[in-house]
């Protein structure tokens, strides 16, 4: 077992994905929402509640440019993300 796993905190992790599932499932109906932080006023959209959830597991890295084309009409959408492929793709 590596340094790293063994500092991890899966309990913390474990109640943060807790809090985003039911977050989700509460929310399940609606196309928006998102959660509000009392501190700052900043609304954090429910995609992005979930990616932070997701990369707080050692290893995980949420493809933020492709979760922003989620926002997009399905049409649009598949443009967006083939041309992030594509871009992708020429820059290698």
């Amino acid at each position: 077992m590596s340094e790293a796993s063994d500092s991890t905190d899966w309990k913390t992790i474990a109640m943060q994905l807790a809090r985003r599932v039911n977050f989700a499932v509460t929310n399940l109906k609606s196309n928006g929402g998102g959660m509000l932080d009392l501190n700052t006023g900043k609304i954090t959209g429910w995609r992005e509640y979930m990616a932070e959830g997701l990369e707080m597991i050692p290893g995980i890295v949420v493809d933020r440019e492709i979760l922003a084309t989620l926002e997009l009409p399905p049409s649009k959408r598949k443009k967006a993300q083939a041309a992030i492929r594509e871009a992708r793709k020429a820059s290698q």
